[in-house]
This record gives structure tokens, sequence and C-alpha cells, in this order.
């Protein structure tokens, strides 16, 4: 009984270290995170640009920008 007792505690405590693989994972997810950011930034900053540019005036698509 206290053997199979151990093996459920070393069990318990396996699942529960962050095995390499999910270090990888968790690295990956952080490094997309900060790239997405950083384009959306831009994109933001350019919107805002071309706003004060085109102040005043009518932005209008034609149907091929649309698309």
């Amino acid at each position: 009984m206290l053997l199979g007792n151990i093996t459920d505690n070393l069990f318990m405590l396996m699942t529960h270290v962050i095995q390499p693989f999910h270090l990888l994972v968790i690295a990956l997810a952080g490094w997309l995170n900060r790239h997405q950011q950083a384009v959306t930034g831009c994109f933001i900053e350019e919107s805002r640009v071309l706003k004060d540019q085109f102040e005043g005036q009518w932005l209008g698509f034609t149907d091929k920008q649309r698309q």
C-alpha cells in the first residue's frame, strides 16, 4: 500500500512539472504576441497619419478596393 501512495504522489508531481516542450510553446506564444502587437501598432499609427493628411476630405473606396 505504501508503494502505491509513493507512485501516485510521484505521478502527481510529474504531471505538474513544466516540460521543455511546454516552455518552447510558451516562449513562441509570447514572441508571436509581441510581434502581433508591434504590427498592430504600426497599422494604427499609419491610419492616424493618413487621417491627418486627408482631414476634411471624403475617403471613398471603389468596389475593387472593398473586396
